[in-house]
């Protein structure tokens, strides 16, 4: 029964179509497509580069929490001490008390313009899928009871 089968042909040399020819001639390109190319490849490498690092960056804030000393997270305290009224200052020191990928906790000195300073906790954590900040500022700046002004002269 296997005999009564009858044989297909081997596919050899020459055996089908043709390919087809392609439409890029081979090593025929004129200077002027040269030239285009080198101008696209130049300016193409460094805008994708420049997309990637400002998509990096953007996604930052929703993949992980900043840290205690970064300009993201100094400009959220700054925010945050706005109403206290403390003037210029400037930081004396920034230290992260403790970091997980929950939550970061952060201590600053700021100096203030008076020659003081006053020690500020705060700290970033996750509320969802969103960074939230709390903060405690201390109702004495260098440790030392406020000095109270009395409301009426005395005599």
């Amino acid at each position: 029964m296997a005999d009564d089968l009858p044989e297909i042909p081997k596919p050899g040399p020459g055996a089908g179509p043709a390919p087809l020819p392609s439409r890029r001639r081979g090593g025929e390109s004129s200077p002027r497509s040269r030239r285009r190319r080198l101008i696209f490849r130049l300016l193409a490498l460094p805008i994708l580069a420049g997309a990637a690092f400002l998509l990096f960056n953007g996604l930052r804030d929703y993949l992980e929490l900043p840290k205690c000393d970064s300009d993201h997270a100094k400009e959220w305290l700054s925010q945050a001490l706005q109403p206290f009224n403390f003037g210029t200052s400037r930081y004396e020191s920034i230290k992260t008390i403790s970091s997980s990928k929950q939550e970061v906790v952060c201590n600053a000195v700021l100096l203030l313009p008076k020659s003081s300073n006053i020690a500020v906790d705060y700290s970033f954590y996750w509320s969802g899928n969103k960074v939230n900040m709390r903060y405690s500022v201390p109702l004495t700046g260098s440790g030392s009871a406020p000095t109270a002004q009395p409301a009426a002269p005395v005599r």
